[in-house]
């Protein structure tokens, strides 16, 4: 795919790559699409930001109790701990 580009434009892209935030043009344009797909359809964001929540803990070696295990430790757990504090008013 071949992209012509105003004059301010190549300028606006060479000027981010100097910056150093980019290793090269296509990536400065790969990144404005993302950013213009994602303003023209918000649940391409919600989609992306809720992948970078779930990703990592289902990759982690974590595994998440069960019912029956988080309700056994809800009975047996002392008031305080569930109120989050020692002391209990």
């Amino acid at each position: 795919m071949k992209i012509t580009l105003t004059k301010d434009l190549e300028k606006f892209v060479s000027a981010k790559v100097r910056s150093g935030g980019y290793t090269d043009a296509s990536e400065v344009v790969r990144e404005a699409l993302r950013t213009f797909r994602s303003d023209d359809d918000p649940a391409e964001t919600d989609s992306q930001e809720l992948a970078d929540l779930l990703l990592p803990a289902v990759r982690s070696k974590h595994r998440p109790l069960t019912a029956q295990q988080n309700s056994n430790n809800f009975v047996n757990a002392p008031a305080a701990s569930l109120l989050g504090s020692s002391t209990y008013p």
